[in-house]
């Protein structure tokens, strides 16, 4: 029993451990306490597509003590000003944008601008791997190919990136390695 409660809940610590600095202490204590604390974590997903409304979302996550706040990218024009207006930790998936690719390269949903703000303002880009596994094949590649384009422009950037619902460490690794991450850049985006 204590086994599969540490191994259910070694993502998540994973994932809050920049933002919880009292986690290191958790980490290798009783299974029982680590669960109540892991429910005592409190975190947002603002998924609206309107501008203002998603600021006041934050503001009031923000006065709630909420510890790790998540907004979906939408458009790249949400993105930028949502990215400049920060006060959030990440900013999920903005390599599912609607806009169309260009010829020479895929349209990500950032730029090098977005990317430059963002590790400006300590927000790291997020990567979802549960709504990548339900595409179908075409269009998981096309997606495959804006993560790509999105880890090169971080990269050059410095800016951060975090890997969500992954299943195993190692395999989460070799992903980011494959797609053009730096060693430091993927081990980052895992812990």
């Amino acid at each position: 029993m204590q086994n599969y409660i540490i191994k259910e809940y070694r993502e998540p610590i994973a994932q809050w451990l920049e933002h919880c600095p009292d986690v290191a202490e958790v980490r290798g204590s009783n299974p029982l306490r680590l669960t109540k604390y892991l429910q005592s974590i409190q975190k947002m997903l603002i998924t609206t597509n309107n501008l203002e409304q998603a600021k006041k979302e934050i503001k009031k996550t923000i006065s709630e003590n909420k510890e790790l706040i998540i907004v979906k990218a939408q458009n790249p024009e949400f993105n930028r000003k949502i990215l400049e207006y920060g006060n959030f930790n990440i900013l999920l998936n903005p390599h599912f944008s609607q806009d169309k690719d260009k010829l020479k390269y895929p349209d990500s949903g950032i730029n090098h601008v977005s990317a430059k703000i963002a590790t400006k303002n300590k927000i790291a880009i997020g990567i979802d791997l549960n709504e990548i596994k339900n595409l179908e094949k075409k269009e998981k590649a096309q997606i495959l190919a804006k993560i790509k384009q999105n880890i090169k422009i971080c990269r050059k950037a410095k800016t951060k990136i975090k890997l969500l619902n992954y299943k195993d460490q190692r395999n989460a690794f070799s992903l980011l390695i494959s797609l053009g991450a730096s060693t430091q850049q993927a081990k980052d985006a895992i812990s």
